[in-house]
């Protein structure tokens, strides 16, 4: 696994390291933050395995965001709990959010209960990839489905809560 360098920019040499060494499966998917990712493998280990490859995006947010919905449920599934499945929650938003059809958006969300007893999710704020305080302040993903280009208050989302997809995040 590696962080960076599978973009196009002029120093992205990582896809074409996995090229010469092996295959690239897929290289960028449809999701915001973490568009560029490249997932192959290098050949044969010396057992005769096949030796996966993933190539996460530099962004320190992208990167969070394509571990927990991708990377994680993989090396969960690699070590045997094939039965695991990330918890997700339907939310009603509390502010619009702004998406691109064709994509999925996960931004970074506070989620509470309200006095109905009812979950509601907003925003950190700005959302940019490069952002840490979006994460740090945020205790789940808000996913904005990818047939969607925007989401009005009210709407309903999907939560992905940190206490169910990050190991050691408290449990809410």
């Amino acid at each position: 696994m590696t962080s960076g360098g599978v973009s196009v920019g002029e120093a992205d040499f990582v896809k074409q390291a996995l090229n010469q060494l092996g295959n690239t499966n897929f290289w960028q998917i449809a999701i915001r933050p973490g568009r560029p990712m490249a997932f192959g493998d290098l050949g044969l280990n010396q057992e005769g395995e096949t030796c996966l490859f993933a190539g996460l995006p530099g962004n320190p947010v992208a990167v969070l965001v394509t571990f927990c919905i991708l990377i994680q449920p993989l090396i969960r599934s690699l070590q045997g709990e094939t039965e695991w499945v990330g918890l997700t929650w339907p939310g009603r938003a509390t502010e619009p959010m702004k998406s691109r059809v064709g994509r999925s958006d996960f931004h970074r969300g506070i989620f509470s209960i309200n006095e109905r007893g009812e979950l509601e999710v907003r925003t950190t704020g700005a959302q940019g990839s490069g952002i840490l305080t979006s994460m740090h302040e945020a205790n789940c993903l808000i996913r904005i489905d990818e047939s969607r280009d925007q989401v009005e208050v009210g709407d309903m989302v999907r939560v992905y809560p940190f206490s169910r997809w990050l190991p050691g995040y408290p449990l809410v």
